[in-house]
């Protein structure tokens, strides 16, 4: 059987990728919540190792979504969430009725337009391509943190193969 050279941890060294920022949020997120329980304390340190350069571009993510939504609020974006909540709360009947009042649609219209230029501007930024610089998961750390999360779809645990264990692995 052919060994890998990431299995061999004197191999091991630092792997450069360039990766879209919104991947890494959601890898980042996806280890954020993981379960370590089938993980030995020196897999947990390198799951944790190739974290750290994630988390920077993650929190990055999420305080450019913060400034933006601050940034591209209506000024009476606090009565529209009230209106919208107001709304929310009704009957269908009554949300039927309350779509012929100026009051609702133009709050409707004002918070669609919101989110459409906020996901648009956020949407450009999850895009972009970052380089990120860690140690790949050796194929034994990722199973065990695979075993550890057996809810995890075999498709996402495709994506964080790709991004954490240096690429596609369909070797025999």
């Amino acid at each position: 059987m052919k060994q890998r050279n990431n299995e061999n941890p004197l191999i091991q060294t630092n792997m450069k990728r360039t990766v879209k920022k919104g991947i890494i949020q959601n890898i980042y997120g996806l280890l954020y919540k993981a379960k370590s329980d089938k993980c030995d304390s020196a897999a947990r340190r390198a799951v944790f190792n190739a974290m750290y350069p994630m988390k920077s571009v993650a929190e990055g993510v999420a305080d450019y979504r913060q400034e933006a939504a601050k940034r591209l609020q209506p000024a009476n974006y606090d009565d529209i969430v009230t209106i919208i909540n107001e709304f929310n709360g009704m009957t269908p009947h009554q949300r039927e009725e309350a779509l012929k009042q100026p009051k609702y649609m133009d709050a409707l219209r004002a918070n669609f337009d919101f989110d459409k230029d906020l996901g648009k501007c956020v949407g450009d930024m999850l895009s972009e391509d970052t380089e990120i610089d860690f140690v790949p998961l050796t194929d034994v750390v990722f199973d065990s943190l695979c075993d550890s999360n057996p809810d995890w779809p075999l498709g996402q645990c495709m994506e964080l193969q790709a991004v954490l264990c240096g690429g596609n692995k369909n070797e025999a």
